[in-house]
C-alpha cells in the first residue's frame, strides 16, 4: 500500500471501517401504543376500530389489547355480552366476556395477544355486543411491536469493497470507465 496525501484514507482503510459497519447493523424494536376508547350501544352493536401499518412481510410484530369492559346499562337485573375481536393480517384473537349487572359493577379485563410472521398494512380491533340493550364501555391499549430494520450490512461492505476496486483499476490503467480519467 502506498503512502496517502494528508487528510487522504486509503482503500483498504474504507473497507475495513464499511466491514466493521456492516457487522454491527442489526434490526431494532419499536413499540407503538395506542389507547382505545369505545361505546357499544344498541342492539347487537359492532364497533371497529382500525390502524394503518406499514406492510412488511419478513418482519414479525407483536399485538396485545389490555383492556377493560363495563356494563353501564342502568337495569340493575340487565346482564350483557361481548366479543372482542383483534384481527391482523388475516388472522383473528377472540374473546368473549361477560358482563355482570351494574349494581355493582366492576370492570371485566379483556386481554388478546398475538404474534404475527409479518407486519401486515393494517391492524383492527372490534368490539360487538351480544345482548338486546347494549350500553357497554371497552377501554385499553392497544399495542403493537415490529423490528425496524437498518441498513443492510452485505450492502455496504459491498459498495465498500466496489470503491476499493474501482480505485485499484483507475490506479493500475487497466479500468477505463466512461467520465473517469487516468
Amino acid at each position: 500500500m502506498g503512502t496517502n496525501a494528508p487528510g487522504q484514507t486509503s482503500g483498504f482503510t474504507l473497507l475495513l471501517a464499511t466491514v466493521m459497519v456492516s457487522f454491527s447493523s442489526t434490526s431494532w424494536a419499536t413499540t407503538v401504543s395506542e389507547d382505545i376508547d369505545l361505546f357499544v350501544l344498541g342492539d347487537d352493536e359492532t364497533v371497529t376500530v382500525l390502524f394503518d401499518n406499514d406492510f412488511l412481510p419478513n418482519e414479525p410484530m407483536e399485538l396485545w389489547f389490555d383492556g377493560f369492559a363495563e356494563n353501564l346499562d342502568t337495569n340493575p337485573l340487565s346482564s350483557n355480552g361481548l366479543d372482542v375481536e383483534l384481527r391482523a393480517g388475516g388472522v383473528r384473537v377472540t374473546d368473549t366476556v361477560r358482563l355482570p349487572p351494574l349494581l355493582p359493577s366492576e370492570p371485566v379485563p379483556v386481554n388478546l395477544h398475538v404474534m404475527l410472521s409479518s407486519s401486515p398494512s393494517q391492524i383492527g380491533l372490534r368490539a360487538e355486543g351480544l345482548g338486546c340493550c347494549d350500553n357497554i364501555h371497552v377501554f385499553g391499549s392497544l399495542t403493537r411491536t415490529g423490528l425496524v430494520p437498518e441498513p443492510s450490512g452485505l450492502l455496504l461492505a459491498a459498495i465498500g469493497m466496489g470503491m476499493v476496486l474501482v480505485r485499484r483499476l483507475r490506479r493500475s490503467g487497466h479500468g477505463k470507465f466512461v467520465g473517469f480519467t487516468s
